[in-house]
C-alpha cells in the first residue's frame, strides 16, 4: 500500500512522498566477525512460493560481495516462472535483518524483500512483479509469499541474465543521518528499498518504501532511474476494517480513534531558541531558555551526532550560570542572553529562529492499550499507558506487531481480498555519485510547480517527460554514504 507523506523537502532516492507497505522474509544469521568485518559462517536462506512461482535465496558463496559497510553482503538465488529459471541477486543486512533481491528480463521484473524481528521470527515476505504491457507501460502487482523449506525446481531452461538496471558498483546499502531523520537505501540490480525514520511527538516512526527498477540510464554526470510499483487504495471503512481484522487474528483488542490523539501538539519552528522569565513558587524569578538547533553539519563532526548541539548548550549554560549578574530576570537580561545565543550560533555557522514564548502543549487523555486511527489512507498505531504508566515490554510487543502489520502487507492483502484492483505508479529519480562512487545525492523529478509538485505518474512516458528536479533552497542536497 503506497500513500503520500509530507516529506517532499527531503530529496532522497526512495522518498518520493510515499509510504510503502512491504513484506519481509525469514532468515537467520551468525554475526561472528571476520577479517573483512563482514559476518562469517552465515546461514541466510529463504524459500517460498507466490503466484505459481517459486524462489530460493541464500548466501552468495561464489559471488562478489556487494559490501558497502561491515553489515552488508551479497545474496543470490533462483526464481522459477513456468519452465524458465531466473537468477536472483541481492544484498542482505544482518544488523537490520532485511534484504532485497531482484531478477529481470526485457518484459518482466521480479523483486523480493524480507526481514525478521529481533528474535529471529519471520515477519512474512512479499514479492512484486512488473509485467510489460503496451508501449512503455507496465502492470505491477504485489503477492504475499508462502514460505516453505521444501521448494524444489522443475524448470528445464535458464533465462539469460538481463543486462542493465542499477550498476554493480552502486548496489548495496547507502545511509544518511541528520536533519532530524535517518535513511537507508538498499539497491539491487532491479529493485530498491528504503527505510526512513524520524521522531514525531517524541516517538520514532519508521516508514518503508520499495519499488522495481524499470530503467536506469547513465547520463554521464548522473543516472536517471525510473521505477514502478503497485498501489492499492481502499476506503476509510475498508482500511479500518483491516486493522480490526489484524488485531483479531492476533487475539488482541484495540481502541479505534477518530484522529491522531496527539494532533494538538504545538507546531515548533524547525530550528529555534526561546529565552523566557520563569517565576518559581516563592515569587522569585530567573531566566531560562529552550531550543532546538540545526544539525545539518553535525554528521561531519564524527560519530557523535549531537556534538555541535551539545557544545552550544554547554556554552549557554556556562554563560548563564557563571555570569548570572549579567543576565538579570528582566527584559534587559533577556535581551543580553538572546544576543549571546545568537553569537554562539553564528560562531558555529548555524542559524535558528528566535521565538518570544514557548508554544503551550495541551495534554490529552487517551485510553490504555493499543490505539489505532485512519490517516491518509493508512492505519497509524500507538499505545496509551493510562494509570499503569510506561511499560517497555508492552511497547516492544506493540512494535513487533506494528512491524508485522507492515511487513506482511496485511492491509494490502486485505484490500486485495475485497477485490480492490491495483494501479501502477511510476517515479523518476536523479542519482549523482561522487568521491569514487562512495557518496550519492539523489533528487526527485517532478511536474507541476515546486509548491504543488507531482512526483508519481500513471505512465512511463509521463515519468520520462519530467525534466524539473526538485530543489528546496532551505535544504542542502542530502548526501548518502557507503
Amino acid at each position: 500500500m503506497k500513500n503520500k507523506i509530507n516529506v517532499s523537502k527531503i530529496q532522497l532516492i526512495g522518498i518520493i512522498a510515499l509510504i510503502a507497505i512491504m513484506g519481509f522474509g525469514m532468515m537467520a544469521c551468525d554475526n561472528s566477525p571476520k577479517d573483512d568485518g563482514l559476518p562469517s559462517e552465515t546461514k541466510f536462506s529463504v524459500k517460498g512460493q507466490f503466484d505459481n512461482k517459486k524462489f530460493s535465496l541464500a548466501d552468495a558463496k561464489n559471488y562478489k560481495r556487494e559490501a558497502v559497510s561491515a553489515d552488508s553482503y551479497a545474496i543470490e538465488g533462483e526464481l522459477e516462472d513456468g519452465d524458465i529459471i531466473f537468477r536472483l541477486k541481492g544484498t542482505y543486512d544482518p544488523v537490520a535483518r532485511n534484504y532485497t533481491a531482484s531478477a529481470a528480463s526485457s518484459i518482466i521484473r521480479f523483486s523480493i524483500s524480507g526481514a525478521f524481528n529481533d528474535k529471529g521470527v519471520s515477519l512474512g515476505s512479499t514479492a512484486t512483479v512488473l509485467t510489460k504491457g503496451e508501449g512503455d507501460n507496465w502492470t505491477a502487482a504485489s503477492y504475499t509469499v508462502t514460505e516453505s523449506n521444501t521448494v524444489t525446481f522443475t524448470a528445464t531452461k535458464t533465462a539469460p541474465e538481463h543486462n542493465g538496471g542499477i550498476p554493480e558498483w552502486a548496489r548495496g546499502w547507502w545511509r544518511y543521518s541528520g536533519l532530524g531523520f535517518s535513511s537507508k537505501v538498499l539497491f539491487s540490480q532491479w529493485a530498491y528499498m528504503e527505510e526512513f525514520s524520524f521522531v514525531e511527538n517524541g516517538k520514532t516512526i519508521t516508514q518503508t518504501f520499495s519499488a522495481s527498477i524499470i530503467d536506469a540510464e547513465n547520463k554521464g554526470a548522473y543516472w536517471d532511474v525510473i521505477a514502478g510499483y503497485p498501489v492499492y487504495i481502499g476506503s476509510r471503512e475498508q482500511v479500518e476494517a483491516a486493522a480490526l481484522a489484524f488485531l483479531t487474528s492476533k487475539g488482541l483488542t484495540g481502541t479505534k480513534l477518530d484522529e491522531n490523539p496527539w494532533g494538538n501538539m504545538p507546531n515548533f519552528p524547525e530550528f529555534y531558541y526561546c529565552v523566557f522569565i520563569l517565576e518559581d513558587g516563592d515569587g522569585g524569578t530567573f531566566l531560562t531558555f529552550s531550543g532546538y538547533f540545526p544539525d545539518s553539519i553535525q554528521t561531519q563532526m564524527g560519530p557523535n551526532e549531537y556534538q555541535i548541539d551539545s557544545e552550544i548548550w554547554v556554552a549557554i549554560n556556562d554563560e548563564l550560570f557563571s555570569n548570572s549578574v549579567k543576565y538579570p530576570a528582566t527584559a534587559v537580561g533577556k535581551a543580553a542572553l538572546e544576543a549571546f545565543i545568537a553569537k554562539a550560533l553564528s560562531d558555529k555557522s548555524l542559524t535558528a529562529e528566535k521565538i518570544n514564548e514557548m508554544p503551550i502543549y495541551e495534554p490529552v487523555e487517551v485510553p490504555e492499550g493499543i490505539l489505532y486511527w485512519y490517516e491518509n489512507g493508512e492505519i497509524r498505531w500507538d499505545y496509551g499507558f493510562g494509570e499503569s504508566g510506561y511499560n517497555e515490554a508492552k511497547m516492544n510487543e506493540l512494535s513487533n506487531y506494528q512491524m508485522e502489520w507492515w511487513n506482511t502487507n496485511f492491509l494490502e492483502n486485505h484490500l486485495i481480498s475485497l477485490g480492490v484492483k491495483e494501479s501502477t505508479r511510476y517515479s523518476k529519480i536523479r542519482a549523482v555519485f561522487s568521491n569514487n562512487n562512495t557518496r550519492m545525492t539523489a533528487s526527485n523529478y517532478y511536474t507541476g510547480t515546486p509548491e504543488n509538485e507531482v512526483m508519481e505518474w500513471d505512465s512511463v512516458a509521463a515519468a520520462k517527460a519530467a525534466t524539473a528536479v526538485l530543489v528546496d533552497p532551505d535544504y542542502p542536497d542530502i548526501m548518502l554514504t557507503r
